[in-house]
């Protein structure tokens, strides 16, 4: 698929080259062959650095550092919590980022905590908790701790 997609993207260099060059025949075609390889070799580095970032589970990341923003050692509690959220966003179809958040929901972490240690604006934070109790059919914090305890 990345390809095609590189390739559709590089006509328009190419076109350009061939439209608007005045050299011979061989020039022209070296600098499209150049000019295709060099958008496919950035199309390529982008998607696998995409892949890369997205192929680490939240989990792994969340458990590689489950006392976020916190600087204390990882506890068994703090583990128990991720752990349980981790299974429970699973359940529930909870997107990467709204498992972060609710990862730090269930820890007791307030609204303006999430949007600090996550680098998000105040309404994208409320966006994903709307999201996650919709997702959990829950309307409060108190039910969606219910829920994760029961």
């Amino acid at each position: 698929m990345i390809g095609f997609a590189a390739a559709l993207y590089a006509v328009a260099p190419i076109a350009w080259v061939i439209l608007l060059g005045h050299a011979s025949i061989v020039d022209t075609l070296l600098v499209m062959l150049a000019t295709y390889v060099l958008v496919i070799g950035i199309l390529y580095a982008s998607w696998f650095s995409a892949r890369r970032r997205t192929d680490g589970s939240v989990g792994d990341q969340l458990q590689d550092d489950v006392s976020v923003g916190g600087g204390e050692a990882e506890t068994p509690l703090t583990k128990t919590v991720v752990d349980t959220c981790l299974a429970m966003a699973g359940r529930y179809g909870l997107s990467p980022r709204e498992t972060e958040v609710f990862v730090l929901l269930a820890q007791g972490r307030t609204r303006a905590f999430i949007q600090d240690e996550l680098v998000l604006s105040g309404s994208t934070v409320k966006t994903h908790v709307s999201h996650i109790y919709a997702k959990m059919e829950v309307h409060d914090r108190q039910e969606m701790m219910d829920l994760i305890w029961n």
